[in-house]
């Protein structure tokens, strides 16, 4: 997957990857969301520079794009929503990096699914 931008922003994953986590349709939260994903892709990229890895990635391993995806939506619900999802989501988003960063030190490519 190429590198995304939006607004000037260039992002791991698009507005619609995290909309569909939240499952949301509406286009009123584009904005917040393409916030939040620029958060997420820098929390991300800090992550893989600590292990040595040039950033940003491009183009974008599936696994990362759902990190990213899976971060920005925690951090769209942490205004809302209760403990225990924010840490899952989080979570769920530490482990795809973890993997990635696994897999390059391996030198070997994880598929993740959709």
């Amino acid at each position: 997957m190429i590198r995304l931008s939006w607004g000037g922003i260039s992002m791991y994953c698009s507005i619609d990857d995290v909309k569909a986590k939240l499952k949301i349709s509406d286009n009123s939260e584009d904005n917040a969301i393409a916030q939040f994903i620029e958060q997420a892709d820098a929390f991300i990229d800090a992550l893989l520079e600590a292990k040595g890895i040039n950033t940003p990635l491009n183009p974008v391993p599936n696994i990362i794009k759902h990190a990213s995806a899976d971060l920005a939506a925690s951090l769209f619900r942490f205004r809302e929503a209760p403990p225990n999802e924010i840490r899952a989501r989080y979570q769920q988003a530490k482990e795809h990096v973890d993997a990635y960063i696994a897999q390059k030190g391996a030198g070997k490519m994880i598929r993740l699914s959709e």
